[in-house]
């Protein structure tokens, strides 16, 4: 296990949520006022000069001088008139390098001889999935400030205790993120996952006083979102009915800071937008970032890249996020209301205060399976979908946030009730599987965004398998077997899924240098020591995905985590002997 104890984790990522929480300011157009690192001149005319490949990086480089004096400079060398040479200048005498204030820690310590990893079967996994044991350590940071002058400032909100980072131009730990990467460190001892965190934390440690001290922090975090992301929705089919969910929608008006480059062409660049049309637009494309699938067919009106389409950002010019009702999404709250109440039952004060927030949790939890229910499950093809405000319809589109509902428990009596409709729900999902010889696709479209067709994400194979075993588990209780349209088990589905996740990760590993002393010698022609990749291409097993705003990263959190429970789930299966050939896992 890492050197610090998961409490710590824990309490870090919900007091640095809760903090992330208070500082947004909804009513503006801006969540922070820094003059070097917000929307501005200094952070315009460094991006636009176009310095670095990604735009990440600048904005990840902390000062070498004062902020004042930093502003002094820009206004010397003649602010936004400058050439390209006298802003590289710039840079170069008041910046350090990107992450100089993040170092990597080189005390932390790892359980070695976990009794899971011993029990798979397979000598080459198991000596791979030690490897990624181990791998934690490569990926635990911490703030150092040592480097900086005394007012050196920087776009970082420290914390104090060390942190586990995804990887790659990841330099902080991230929100869903975080969900995958605990899931690998309690095997080892972006969305709203936090009450899902503090679950599996308290199902693994039984820690009570620690639920006392979440419970504020999770009212708080509900709160946000009921104040600011709540709509309400007429019901098509009945006028007099309106329902109440939830969005992901900003008041931004300017490019992201990390994607500028990208932001400004997508409003700028051989278009013609009045204001207020790129202020929607940039609104939307930062509320897009904030749903984790950065950016997806899911969020725009065109599924399509035109012919002429040459950059990826393109496609962004008909986002409509804002509008977008997120099946994911609202089955997290839901998650979210009924564990609340639970906890506050539980873990609460036990006055009528705890008592009446215990009931209003579970009344808000029943009025959404309603609005859920009506509003984004669709009987006849027997899927949840996400709904749209524009056309005032569900989105009839594949993509496995709609599986969110099957593996959360968001289902209604009716479907419950009627177990053949119940099975069904994971034949577009199996169809997927079969069409694809890869992991599971994250849509149909191929519109070059990073969060569609070929790609394949960690996260939504996890979610997947577990929904795969959740319908499973409720169908099969009784003496009467139910399987999918196609006769497949879900079990068989999971296991599929399985298999073909951790050859895709181990044969990318592998085939990139990875190596395991005494069982696997590493390849020859390969100089690198193995990479574990943050999305794969799902038309083939072993390859990176690619496309979207930066190049595919190296690291890689929710890999490892995933991984490391799927290993802990099915610990029979076989490495492919040949990485190098293709890799056939039929259903």
């Amino acid at each position: 296990m890492v050197f610090y104890s998961l409490r710590i984790l824990y309490g870090l990522l919900i007091t640095q949520l809760a903090l992330s929480v208070v500082a947004i300011q909804p009513q503006t157009s801006h969540s922070c006022d820094s003059p070097i690192y917000c929307e501005g001149p200094i952070l315009k005319t460094v991006q636009l000069a176009e310095l670095y490949s990604d735009s990440k990086t600048f904005v990840d480089m902390p000062t070498s001088k004062s902020e004042a004096e930093v502003v002094k400079a820009f206004n010397a060398m003649g602010g936004v008139n400058a050439t390209k040479d006298q802003v590289k200048q710039f840079v170069k005498e008041n910046f350090l390098e990107a992450g100089a204030e993040v170092k990597m820690l080189t005390n932390v310590t790892i359980q070695e001889e976990l009794s899971w990893i011993q029990d798979i079967s397979n000598v080459d996994y198991q000596g791979w999935i030690n490897h990624l044991n181990h791998a934690w350590e490569n990926l635990t940071f911490g703030f150092d400030y040592s480097a900086l002058c005394k007012d050196c400032v920087s776009s970082t909100l420290p914390v104090e205790h060390p942190f586990v980072v995804p990887g790659g131009r990841f330099r902080e730990f991230y929100y869903w993120d975080s969900f995958f990467v605990i899931k690998g460190l309690l095997l080892s001892e972006q969305p709203p996952f936090l009450s899902l965190m503090v679950d599996i934390y308290y199902e693994k440690t039984k820690d009570k006083e620690f639920m006392e001290y979440a419970l504020p922090y999770l009212d708080k975090e509900y709160d946000f979102w009921m104040k600011n992301t709540s709509v309400h929705i007429k019901d098509p089919r009945n006028q007099k009915k309106t329902h109440v969910l939830n969005r992901y929608i900003t008041q931004h008006k300017s490019p992201r800071p990390e994607s500028y480059v990208e932001d400004y062409n997508t409003v700028n660049v051989n278009v013609s937008f009045s204001d207020s049309v790129k202020d929607q637009m940039f609104a939307d494309i930062a509320a897009g970032a904030e749903t984790g699938w950065d950016y997806s067919s899911r969020w725009t009106k065109n599924k399509v890249p035109s012919p002429q389409q040459v950059e990826s950002y393109e496609m962004l010019r008909t986002i409509n996020t804002h509008n977008i009702i997120p099946i994911d999404l609202n089955s997290l709250l839901w998650n979210m209301e009924t564990s609340l109440s639970k906890w506050h039952k539980q873990f609460g004060s036990q006055n009528k205060a705890s008592k009446k927030k215990s009931r209003y949790y579970a009344q808000q939890a029943k009025k959404r399976l309603e609005a859920i229910d009506k509003l984004m499950w669709n009987d006849e093809t027997t899927s949840f979908y996400d709904f749209n405000l524009t056309s005032n319809a569900q989105n009839i589109e594949y993509t496995p946030a709609n599986l969110y509902p099957l593996w959360l428990n968001v289902i209604p009596d009716h479907l419950l009730k009627n177990k053949t409709k119940l099975a069904s729900t994971m034949d577009e999902t199996e169809r997927t599987l079969r069409k694809y010889p890869g992991i599971l696709t994250t849509s149909y479209h191929n519109t070059t965004m990073q969060w569609d067709l070929p790609n394949g994400w960690p996260p939504l194979t996890f979610i997947a398998i577990q929904s795969f075993l959740n319908i499973d588990s409720i169908l099969n209780t009784q003496s009467k077997s139910y399987t999918t349209s196609f006769g497949t088990t879900f079990n068989r589905l999971a296991e599929v899924l399985a298999e073909r996740y951790a050859a895709s990760a181990y044969c990318g590993w592998y085939k990139t240098g990875g190596s395991i002393p005494g069982v696997l010698p590493k390849l020859s022609s390969v100089s690198d020591d193995g990479h574990m990749f943050e999305k794969f291409d799902v038309t083939t097993i072993g390859a990176a995905g690619g496309q979207g705003e930066y190049t595919s990263q190296v690291g890689f959190g929710w890999t490892n985590g995933v991984a490391m429970w799927i290993f802990s789930s099915f610990n029979n299966l076989t490495a492919p002997s040949n990485c190098s050939e293709t890799i056939t896992i039929s259903l």
